[in-house]
């Protein structure tokens, strides 16, 4: 029922806004975002919120759904909601920030800061870059399942005792890295002495205008009874699928906010805020690698186009999926927050759909139905493609790993995230075959399919 009832809600959408004028953004465009999150609800495919600002102005809010289904709890714009990785772009700025005050070294050893950081050689420069070679988090198991709160600082300290070097030199790979930006929270605790929340609260919450925002206590049962839960329908019901208790580690993740300060940090960097000082444009500046490979990351944790006046962010964990997006050009800033478990392939064409709509231009043509990807197509798939707006890139597969080179040479790791696709963490594209095996690539601003791939 769920896949039928989204097509339909999509082929609504986009007869609405493939019509609609490009002039500029006026009622009448949102009345097809209203349709399209009237459809998802009524199948129980969306709860959350949306916000969309232009010259800190609000053009657009809309609340839909459940924070909490089995309290009878409903979603609003100031719900606090699980930013999973949206937290990312919050750490980088203050880093930044703190870089240019002298107060934080990113050519320093971490160990300056973290006595407790397993690795000598790595900068603090390589966990903003996501190049310090940390594992995820199911590599610490045994801490997690001890049934007491888990810190960043314990996870360190574990790597440290397992006396084994980073998978690759500090700086020369780029690996998505959680643990990474939670080192970096803590090394800005420790080279200010101050507490994390506390500088987030002070440097950048207060300035943007962002209220109802904090890092989560270890056990959920003391966050905001108004707080979204994480769920999904299944089997004709609800049921949880939340953050985890005992997380007592951020930086990467474990902040929550609502939909309207997610806005209101976006529209600063739309706006040019004046506090964001000499920090937005470092945070705009891409990632550069120890050979001079430029990744899809920028300084600040935001994937931009080749201007860097549009940028965006997404953040997914377990129910939750949020996004973050400002146009300099335009001075508009975009938030999306969800805690009903969308789909993956859902994600990418209603951004795209929003944006467009937010601009006042037309909705863009979605590529072709992706195919079930079994080991057959995946080497089918292998090869080089040519891909309209990320150039040349070569998909790799070696029947158990699959990976993407970018066209700057770039290596992302590539992670299932459905029968259909893999996710690209580092250019945050989903990657997808037609039944011929062309490539399909689909992110916010890469919306494509590939001739047939050479060899």
């Amino acid at each position: 029922m769920r896949s039928r009832t989204s097509r339909r809600g999509w082929a609504r959408f986009a007869a609405l806004a493939l019509g609609m004028s490009a002039t500029g953004v006026a009622a009448g465009p949102f009345d097809a975002i209203d349709r399209l999150v009237d459809d998802w609800q009524a199948s129980r495919v969306f709860s959350g919120a949306i916000v969309v600002t232009r010259d800190r102005e609000v053009l657009y809010e809309r609340a839909a759904g459940w924070a909490n289904p089995e309290r009878g709890l409903a979603f609003s714009v100031t719900t606090p909601t699980d930013s999973a990785s949206l937290a990312k772009p919050f750490t980088a700025l203050l880093a930044l920030m703190l870089a240019r005050e002298g107060r934080l070294d990113l050519d320093a050893p971490v160990v300056r800061y973290v006595a407790e950081y397993p690795h000598g050689d790595t900068r603090v420069r390589h966990l903003l870059q996501h190049s310090a070679g940390l594992p995820d988090y199911d590599a610490f198991d045994a801490l997690f399942k001890a049934g007491a709160p888990v810190t960043t600082s314990a996870m360190l300290r574990e790597l440290a005792d397992r006396r084994a070097p980073p998978p690759f030199a500090p700086g020369t790979r780029f690996e998505y890295c959680n643990l990474c930006l939670d080192a970096l929270a803590l090394a800005i605790e420790r080279a200010t002495g101050r507490g994390f929340e506390a500088l987030l609260r002070e440097r950048l919450w207060a300035p943007a205008g962002i209220d109802h925002a904090l890092l989560r206590p270890a056990r959920l049962h003391a966050l905001p009874a108004s707080r979204a839960v994480g769920h999904r329908w299944r089997n004709g019901k609800y049921e949880a699928n939340d953050a985890e208790d005992f997380e007592a580690f951020h930086g990467a993740s474990n902040l929550y906010a609502t939909a309207r300060g997610f806005a209101r940090y976006g529209s600063a960097f739309a706006n040019s805020a004046a506090w964001l000082g000499g920090a937005a444009g470092d945070a705009v500046e891409r990632v550069r690698l120890n050979d001079g490979a430029i990744t899809g990351l920028t300084l600040g944790n935001w994937y931009c186009d080749g201007g860097a006046r549009r940028c965006y962010y997404t953040g997914h964990h377990r129910g939750f999926y949020n996004l973050m997006y400002w146009n300099a050009e335009r001075r508009i800033a975009i938030a999306w927050v969800s805690n009903s478990t969308v789909l993956s392939t859902h994600r990418a064409p209603f951004e795209r759909a929003l944006v467009a709509v937010a601009e006042g231009r037309p909705a863009p043509t979605e590529p072709p139905e992706t195919v079930p990807l079994d080991d057959a197509k995946l080497r089918k798939l292998a090869g080089e493609h040519t891909i309209d707006g990320a150039g040349r890139v070569r998909f790799a597969f070696d029947g158990a790993r699959a990976t993407l080179w970018s066209a700057e040479g770039v290596e992302y790791s590539l992670f299932r995230v459905s029968a259909r696709a893999f996710y690209a963490p580092g250019v945050d594209a989903l990657i997808g075959s037609t039944d011929d095996g062309r490539l399909v690539w689909s992110s916010i601003f890469v919306n494509a399919v590939a001739p047939p791939a050479a060899r």
